[in-house]
């Protein structure tokens, strides 16, 4: 049955969900959080997104988008080239091989993942922008970034969750 242009483009919308909530979360990610005392902070986002959609829908997240998407951030966060494109791939990556063991469990489980994947993620930012600049940021900085990621992962899964239950509902192709 041939579907009407209306159809495809509600089909390709639905698969584009997954990269669009990227660049929404990427462009929330770009507001930094003021506190106290600290420079602005700003949470890793977009890696609890590649996180997400790395588990629940990897089909929509092609390493090659999830490289994509990354070297967008770069750019227009003005951080290392490469920096985020290389620690999201590494990511999606490592989450969509084990992704066996996260879709079969309740969240506190994928919750878990999260702060495993995201310390490693974390430290590996911290020790490729060392590397690349040859200046390294304070740790507690890099720490304290992580722990607001944490502290968020929860609220931005649900989102995601709310976006995948509404957007990506089976349609006919």
């Amino acid at each position: 049955m041939k579907h009407g242009f209306f159809h495809r483009l509600d089909v390709y919308g639905r698969r584009a969900t997954p990269a669009l909530t990227f660049l929404l979360l990427l462009l929330v990610g770009l507001l930094p959080v003021p506190i106290a005392g600290l420079p602005a902070i700003a949470p890793l986002f977009t890696l609890i997104a590649v996180y997400y959609w790395s588990i629940y829908r990897p089909e929509y997240m092609p390493p090659w988008l999830v490289l994509a998407l990354g070297l967008i951030e770069d750019l227009s966060s003005g951080s290392a080239l490469g920096l985020s494109a290389t620690t999201l791939l590494l990511v999606h990556l490592g989450v969509a091989a084990q992704r066996r063991f996260f879709i079969s469990r309740p969240f506190v489980a994928a919750w878990w993942g999260f702060i495993l994947v995201g310390a490693l993620a974390a430290i590996g930012r911290w020790l490729l922008l060392g590397a690349l600049t040859g200046n390294y940021v304070a740790l507690h900085l890099a720490a304290f970034q992580y722990a607001l990621t944490l502290a968020l992962c929860p609220c931005i899964a649900w989102l995601l969750a709310q976006a995948q239950r509404h957007l990506l509902k089976p349609v006919d192709e």
